[in-house]
């Protein structure tokens, strides 16, 4: 992320494709926001062994995390990065 500071918005989304947000970053610049697809969580079977439960859990866990991903732009007005931030 670090390499794209300085660089011009138009090139990340040259790169990445449109962000899923756009909104004001209160300085008269905006912020640039990229999100995964959602997954959906899998229904648990209720005659899941143990080992299935397990695995289930730790699928889920992943599927969490990935869908509260994220990466941030901080844009100039001037469409030049100045910040990001990601998770």
């Amino acid at each position: 992320m670090n390499s794209w500071m300085g660089a011009h918005i138009s090139a990340v989304i040259r790169s990445w494709g449109p962000p899923t947000q756009i909104t004001a970053d209160g300085a008269g610049g905006h912020i640039y926001i990229w999100r995964p697809q959602p997954i959906p969580l899998p229904p648990e079977s209720p005659h899941a062994t143990a080992y299935e439960k397990q695995q289930a859990t730790y699928r889920r866990i992943a599927i969490q995390i990935h869908n509260n991903s994220y990466k941030m732009f901080y844009v100039h007005s001037n469409g030049v990065i100045y910040h990001w931030r990601a998770q």
